[in-house]
């Protein structure tokens, strides 16, 4: 997520889902069952430190009649150092943060109609990007990555059945918590991992920091099975000429240029050794320039289609939701080539939990990601004498240390080959902490 401004409006992968990410994953978090109904939004931040532990509550800071109350008020914060090598280009460190804040409303608690819920997230991300600054990745290689702003996240309403098997959720929405999204490949932190490159490069802002007006209705006729479906504004954080964003809070809403949804279903399997299959497709109503070098809007529309697993592959324990285990993931997605920078993608990890005697919440994750950028992007490189670009690689080791339910460390080593998908451009060896609170 390279978005120290001024920046490209073309980089912008992840999540999601973004600040601490957690490879504490479980099957029963998929889908959209009632427990996942009224939680925050998944930032990377709220994976690691998933649970009901948080600092100011552990010191008695925070009333319990709140919660009782149905008022749950939170915040985050997450701060990286990271320092990268990069051959000729020589080495550069940085640092940057990500505060975070919200509160969740449970209708009938707070006297409300039943199935109720209202939430209202705010962000300030903080710092300078080493992508931005050097590497030029299509990551980027730390998923908080964002330019300096005070931001309106998410504010919604949502309504669920009683049955818990229908849901309609309107208001200022993130894609990345209900789409593309792979829990497993959450816990790494390069911002490929998250909102990947397929959308992130080729729809106009989406994916964190950026979310927009919309409506999401979600259908699960089972416990194992379900759909997705949301429409958003196409384009809510436009940049003009000097690459400056014209919404740089997140407050305004326009729907002129076009309208980007998505659709997805969802299938769940339980069992010792459960596991989560995820399919879709997403499109964009709006104009496309061709890639070649008229750059006129000659494509009205785009499309794309993805595909996700995230798999328990061993477990010590049933259901493998306590106890050593390891679980992998993967997926892919793909965008025609005449109108999109990323026609391929492809990513696969594993990440081994409790594995370190007396350690039974450490993790270990490590993870692949690999984008091609498209023909059409090619030919026009070569046509306007630049290097043409071509695939880029990426390779990131990550350990999660529990200091304590709300306080983690991950150590995290990353590899990026060709970035930026330029041969000529030195291969980055990035080295990184962050650390991560929640209160």
């Amino acid at each position: 997520m390279s978005r120290l401004a001024p920046k490209s409006s073309t980089r912008r992968p992840r999540l999601a889902l973004c600040g601490w990410l957690s490879v504490l994953i479980h099957a029963g978090w998929l889908g959209f069952a009632g427990d996942r109904l009224a939680c925050q939004p998944v930032l990377p931040t709220h994976q690691s430190v998933a649970g009901e532990s948080h600092l100011l509550k552990s010191a008695g800071l925070v009333p319990e009649s709140w919660t009782q109350q149905g008022i749950d008020v939170e915040g985050f914060l997450t701060l990286d150092y990271r320092r990268v090598w990069q051959g000729h280009l020589g080495s550069l460190d940085t640092v940057e943060g990500l505060a975070e804040a919200g509160v969740s409303l449970d209708g009938p608690r707070v006297g409300l109609w039943s199935g109720l819920t209202a939430h209202l997230w705010a962000l300030y991300p903080f710092g300078r990007s080493l992508s931005n600054r050097q590497i030029g990745d299509f990551g980027p290689v730390s998923d908080i990555d964002a330019y300096d702003s005070i931001r309106l996240y998410e504010l919604w309403l949502q309504q669920e059945s009683p049955e818990g098997g229908f849901r309609i959720r309107a208001g200022m929405l993130s894609p990345e918590q209900d789409f593309v999204r792979s829990e497993l490949a959450d816990s790494l932190q390069n911002g490929a991992f998250g909102w990947p490159p397929f959308t992130a490069m080729n729809v106009p802002s989406t994916g964190y920091p950026f979310t927009a007006p919309g409506v999401l209705v979600g259908v699960q006729p089972t416990t194992n099975f379900w759909i997705n479906a949301a429409v958003f504004d196409g384009n809510p954080e436009p940049y003009d000429s000097a690459g400056r964003p014209v919404n740089p809070h997140s407050y305004r809403v326009r729907f002129d240029e076009g309208a980007f949804g998505l659709w997805e279903v969802g299938l769940r399997h339980r069992g010792r050794l459960p596991g989560v299959i995820r399919g879709g497709l997403w499109f964009h109503s709006g104009r496309f320039a061709a890639s070649d070098l008229s750059g006129q809007p000659t494509h009205s529309g785009n499309g794309g289609l993805y595909l996700l697993a995230d798999q328990t592959l061993w477990a010590e324990r049933e259901g493998g939701d306590d106890g050593p285990r390891v679980e992998g993931f993967a997926r892919m997605g793909w965008a025609p080539e005449d109108r999109n920078p990323v026609d391929l993608y492809a990513e696969a990890g594993l990440s081994a939990t409790g594995w370190v005697p007396g350690r039974g919440e450490d993790a270990l994750a490590a993870g692949l990601a690999w984008t091609r950028t498209g023909a059409g992007t090619q030919r026009q490189a070569t046509a306007l004498g630049e290097a043409e670009p071509g695939e880029e690689l990426v390779v990131e080791v990550l350990y999660d240390l529990v200091v304590r339910p709300w306080f983690h460390l991950q150590p995290d080593l990353q590899w990026i080959r060709h970035p930026g998908g330029q041969v000529g451009v030195p291969d980055a060896w990035v080295v990184g902490l962050r650390t991560a609170i929640r209160f």
